[in-house]
């Protein structure tokens, strides 16, 4: 098994269907990790977007490591339960 190269990150697009996007989305990376006899796929997002950490536990993903996102003027940004993406902070 080789190691995966860090990327950048994704997002599915918003709206009513935006949880089975990400959800596909997440499938779709997977499967590439897979193909690639990756020995570990790391993929993170912000608790703050709930429906997608909830979608990545329910896939078996577990938490690693922990971040603390700092925002000026205290405000949500794209930190919050309608946004559906997966950062890279390795």
């Amino acid at each position: 098994m080789r190691r995966a190269p860090a990327g950048r990150g994704a997002a599915a697009a918003s709206g009513a269907k935006a949880p089975a996007r990400f959800s596909a989305l997440f499938s779709a990376v997977e499967n590439y990790a897979a193909e690639g006899k990756f020995a570990k796929m790391f993929a993170g997002t912000n608790a703050g977007r709930s429906e997608a950490y909830r979608i990545m536990q329910e896939a078996g993903f577990r938490t690693e490591m922990n971040g603390i996102a700092m925002m000026r003027p205290a405000v949500e940004g794209y930190n919050h339960p309608e946004k559906f993406v997966i950062d890279d902070w390795r």
